[in-house]
C-alpha cells in the first residue's frame, strides 16, 4: 500500500509493480502527481504550478525520464544569474562578486554547528547590506523560507547563492508527465484517487489503512508519501517516538505562484526582489525562443502576508505587472497557493535549526513494514522532484526487503 500518488510515491508504485509486487496506491486528490502540477494556460503553454525545474546534477530524473521516453526543453535563460526587479538595484556583475563571495565564505568555515543558520553564514560573509539583502531574499525564496530559520549544518551549501552557467530544463508537456507516465506501467487500476487517509494502524502480521471516511484496506505494507504538513497531522499508531519527534520538528515552507499568459514578443528571462523571498521568469515556450508566459513566485510566510496571498492574487497580479511593464498580459492565468491546499499545506521541508543526527535518520527510518518516501526524507537534492524520485526508489527497496 502506498499512500500519496506524488512522484516519491509513484516512483516507489512504479518500481515495486517492475518487480512483481501487487500495488495499490490511494491518492486524496483527483489526479497523480501532487506538488508537480502542470496545466495549460489559455494560449496552450504548460505552466509548471508547483515544481518547476531540472539542473544537471539531476541524474535520476535523467534517467527516470529517458526510462519513461520522455523528453527535456530549457528554460532559455540562466536561473542563477537573476537581475534585480528594481533597475536601481544592485547590478549582475555585483551580485555574481558578492554570492563568489558567500560561496567561499561558506567552504573556508572550519565547521558549522546544528545551530548555525544560514543567515549566520551569510552575516559573516561581510558583504555590503544591499547585496547581502538581495542575496537572503534569493536564498530563503530557493528554501521556501527564512534561512535564519533554517540550520547552515544541514544544507546541502550555498547552492542558492552561487551564479553557475547552466540553463535548467523541464520536462516536454509537463513536469507532472513524470507521474503519469509511472501511473499508465503501475496500471490505473490501482491508482485510487480522491481517497485520503487518515490513520495507519497495525493488524496482526500486517496493517490496516483507514480513510477519512472511514472505509479500511488492509497491507502487507504502507509506504507513506505525503508532504511534511500533511504528515504532521497523520495518525500513524505505534510509530518509533524517535520518528515521531523528527516528523513535529522538521520545517515546511510556503509558497505561491501566478502564472499570466503574455501576448506578443517576450524574452526568457529572470528576476528577484531586492529584499524579500520572491522572484519573477519567463520560460521559453517549447520550440521557440520567446516565452509566452510569466511566473511569480512569492516564497515564506511573510511574504504571503505582504502580497495578501490568503485574500487572492490581485496584489499578487499587480507586482508582475509591475515587474514586466513591458508586457501585454491578456491572456488567462493560474493561481496556486500550496499554503492553502489541504494536501500540501505548505511547499517544500528544511532542516531547522538544532536539527540532530538522529533527527535526520528517522524522519526516514523504517518503522517495521512502515516506510517512508518524500522529498523531506532524501538524502540529497531535498525539498525538490529528484530527491523525491530518490526517496521513491529508496522506500520500494526498502518495502522488497521486508516482504
Amino acid at each position: 500500500m502506498i499512500i500519496g500518488a506524488g512522484s516519491a510515491g509513484m516512483t516507489a508504485a512504479h518500481r515495486l509493480t517492475q518487480a512483481g509486487a501487487n500495488v495499490t496506491v490511494l491518492e486524496a486528490r483527483a489526479r497523480v502527481g501532487g506538488r508537480t502540477w502542470s496545466e495549460p494556460l489559455e494560449n496552450g503553454e504548460i505552466a509548471e504550478r508547483g515544481g518547476e525545474y531540472f539542473e544537471s546534477s539531476m541524474t535520476d530524473v535523467f534517467e527516470l525520464a529517458e526510462e519513461l521516453g520522455l523528453t527535456m526543453t530549457t528554460q532559455g535563460f540562466n536561473p542563477t544569474a537573476r537581475p534585480t526587479t528594481d533597475p536601481d538595484g544592485p547590478g549582475l556583475e555585483a551580485l555574481a562578486a558578492a554570492s563568489r563571495t558567500v560561496v567561499e565564505h561558506w567552504a573556508g568555515l572550519d565547521r558549522i554547528g546544528p545551530d548555525t543558520s544560514i543567515q549566520d553564514v551569510l552575516d559573516g560573509a561581510g558583504l555590503d547590506p544591499e547585496l547581502a539583502a538581495v542575496l537572503r531574499g534569493r536564498m530563503s525564496c530557493h528554501r521556501s523560507a527564512l534561512i535564519s530559520n533554517i540550520s547552515a549544518y544541514w544544507s546541502e551549501g550555498p547552492e542558492s547563492a552561487a551564479v553557475e552557467e547552466e540553463h535548467h530544463v523541464r520536462i516536454r508537456g509537463g513536469n507532472q508527465q513524470l507521474a503519469e507516465r509511472m501511473a499508465d506501467r503501475v496500471g490505473r487500476e490501482r491508482i485510487l484517487l480522491r481517497r485520503p487517509v487518515g490513520r495507519v494502524e497495525p493488524d496482526g502480521a500486517g496493517y490496516l489503512v483507514t480513510g477519512m471516511t472511514g472505509e479500511t484496506i488492509r497491507a502487507d505494507a504502507v509506504i507513506v508519501a505525503v508532504p511534511v504538513g500533511v504528515l504532521k497531522q497523520f495518525e500513524i499508531e505505534g510509530l518509533d517516538p524517535r520518528t515521531r519527534a523528527a516528523i513535529r520538528k522538521i520545517g515546511f515552507g510556503d509558497a505561491a505562484k501566478l502564472h499570466l499568459a503574455v501576448r506578443g514578443e517576450c524574452p526568457p528571462g529572470i528576476r528577484q526582489d531586492v529584499s524579500r523571498p520572491y522572484s519573477t521568469w519567463a520560460p521559453a515556450a517549447v520550440g521557440r525562443s520567446d516565452a509566452a508566459y510569466v511566473t511569480g513566485f512569492s516564497a515564506t510566510h511573510e511574504t504571503q502576508r505582504k502580497l495578501g496571498i490568503a485574500e487572492g492574487p490581485e496584489l499578487f497580479r499587480r507586482r508582475l505587472h509591475a515587474d514586466w511593464p513591458e508586457l501585454d498580459f491578456t491572456g488567462g492565468s493560474l493561481f496556486t497557493y500550496w499554503g492553502a491546499d489541504p494536501w500540501t499545506r505548505g511547499a517544500y521541508s528544511y532542516r531547522p535549526l538544532g536539527w540532530s543526527a538522529e533527527n535526520d535518520e528517522f524522519i526516514a527510518a523504517p518503522n517495521g513494514r512502515i516506510l517512508f518516501a518524500g522529498e523531506h526524507t532524501a538524502d540529497i537534492h531535498r525539498s525538490l522532484i529528484c530527491g523525491a524520485i530518490r526517496s521513491g526508489e529508496r522506500a520500494a527497496r526498502e518495502a522488497l526487503e521486508r516482504l
